[in-house]
């Protein structure tokens, strides 16, 4: 059997309703910061660990947090991973348990979770029937938003084709894959790709398309086009990493190498960056960073202990290895 509250308090010589006023965070004047400090310290050396079921029926809440991903089918890599790998533990550290689900609207409207966050491709839009439960999203936004915690994509492909420019490269193509035509002016990969080669004048081409529904066949179908004529193309930029290793497949079945023939950049930084050879340049965006806090002001809002959360944006920054080399032509 594992510690409980009773001995917790006999331990510290308190009585066993003051350790669950302080552990359940219940705000009580009577309680002095000196005794919560002891209790927290104490339920920490001691291995505490709340029985989330007997807190249930105590205080109403069910302690589970969910998290919801927009096109939960394509959040199955890496990426998204990393992400849960980081959140996970913060929720359980705080006394919450992770639930990841596929459909939002079921869940909230079961009383199965006490909050939620999002993980979307733009802010996301919830009906006034859910006004009643905390959330918070997390997603790529060029500005700070109210209870939100973003990255700019925009800014990070601008980062990744300033520096193949900085290279020396005057011949870039995007391989962008399979995006809908009408999400293409909401994409800000998209939208930062053309932005950035429009600004350059250098010359430039984008391949968007579907030719296959896995994203490294994807990207290995598309290089295998542009390659049948590849005119002076020098680099490519891929819009996140299973579409580079597609393309980087393709590039070394010609017998070309990277990054003599063609440099390559990836996105998102995933551990497939680091184990392909030679390693991918790719950027990195701070989705597990932006996942842990994103648990922890939701939290902090359920409890009460914030009202409102002003919203962060986190930096992104480029992992430079290996695929990258200023053109010989």
């Amino acid at each position: 059997m594992g510690v409980t509250i009773y001995d917790i308090a006999g331990q510290l010589g308190i009585s066993a309703a003051t350790v669950s006023r302080v552990l359940n965070s219940r705000n009580d004047s009577l309680i002095s910061e000196a005794t919560r400090a002891r209790v927290i310290s104490a339920a920490k050396q001691m291995g505490y660990k709340p029985n989330t079921m007997a807190r249930a029926l105590v205080t109403g809440k069910t302690y589970n947090i969910a998290l919801f991903a927009e096109d939960m089918q394509e959040r199955t890599g890496p990426h998204f991973a990393r992400m849960l790998e980081a959140m996970e533990p913060k929720a359980r550290e705080l006394g919450y348990r992770m639930v990841v689900c596929g459909e939002l609207e079921s869940v909230l409207s079961s009383g199965m979770v006490d909050g939620v966050v999002l993980l979307a491709s733009s802010h996301p839009k919830l009906t006034s029937k859910f006004d009643h439960i905390a959330r918070i999203f997390v997603y790529s936004s060029p500005d700070i938003v109210t209870n939100s915690v973003c990255w700019n994509d925009l800014e990070g492909t601008c980062m990744a084709l300033d520096y193949l420019c900085s290279l020396g490269h005057r011949s870039i193509v995007g391989i962008l894959g399979d995006i809908r035509p009408e999400m293409e002016e909401h994409s800000p990969k998209v939208v930062g790709f053309r932005r950035a080669m429009e600004k350059s004048g250098l010359h430039w081409r984008e391949l968007i398309g579907t030719r296959s529904t896995d994203q490294f066949e994807n990207g290995y179908l598309l290089t295998k086009e542009l390659l049948a004529d590849p005119g002076d193309v020098t680099a490519l930029f891929a819009r996140n990493d299973f579409i580079a290793l597609g393309a980087m497949k393709a590039i070394m079945e010609t017998g070309m190498s990277i990054p003599d023939d063609i440099s390559i950049v990836g996105y998102n930084d995933t551990i497939l960056a680091r184990c392909v050879y030679p390693g991918l340049t790719s950027v990195h965006t701070p989705i597990a960073e932006a996942g842990v806090i994103a648990v922890e002001h939701l939290i902090r809002s359920m409890e009460g202990n914030q009202e409102e959360f002003a919203g962060a944006i986190l930096p992104i920054s480029l992992a430079v290895r290996d695929s990258c080399a200023p053109p010989k032509k």
